[in-house]
């Protein structure tokens, strides 16, 4: 836990809030940004549902990392492929994150909605239904604006990474979705 985190904070984030339900994986989030040497002054780390948090101050993103399927890994974990698991309360609690996510930011505020599924009921199906409810719209990432990935933004202009699919070391990237909106 706390790739993503950490991956915002070198990007030069000022600050970031990381929110994990889990407790047991919040306690490991901190110790890996620990581990990476982090200002502490530069994240928090909240042990809530995300669908029951609100920011004390303005945000100017969110990234929406859903627990989904994570079927986009099964090249590197098989065992996802193999589990059962209730899709549906899955698909429950994305659309309520999202939902809940598009409410508070704020108008011009950006949201990424990203999962490391296969599944289109869990990326691209969630993703129109945000965006018919009519609080956000897509702003879409542009060719070359992520190197490599050219080639997986649809024309939607949404990313979608299928494994094995993408040219030279990213052929190994696992699958995954993400979807860049704002707020209107």
């Amino acid at each position: 836990p706390g790739g993503k985190t950490s991956q915002l904070l070198s990007a030069g984030f000022e600050h970031v809030t990381a929110i994990e339900a889990n407790s047991r994986r919040c306690h490991r989030l901190k110790k890996n940004l620990d581990r990476l040497r982090f200002d502490k002054d530069k994240y928090d780390v909240v042990v809530k549902e995300g669908q029951k948090w609100s920011p004390t101050t303005t945000v100017d993103g969110i990234l929406v990392d859903v627990p989904c399927s994570a079927t986009g890994t099964g090249s590197r974990r098989p065992d996802v492929l193999r589990r059962e698991s209730d899709i549906s309360e899955l698909l429950d609690i994305q659309e309520l994150l999202a939902n809940h996510c598009a409410e508070i930011l704020p108008a011009g505020g950006i949201m990424v909605y990203a999962t490391c599924s296969l599944l289109k009921e869990e990326s691209e199906d969630q993703v129109k239904k945000l965006v018919e409810k009519g609080l956000v719209e897509t702003l879409p990432i542009q060719p070359g604006e992520v190197p490599g990935f050219q080639d997986a933004i649809d024309e939607n202009g949404w990313m979608r990474v299928i494994p094995g699919v993408l040219d030279g070391n990213l052929r190994s990237a696992d699958g995954f979705f993400a979807a860049r909106l704002i707020k209107k």
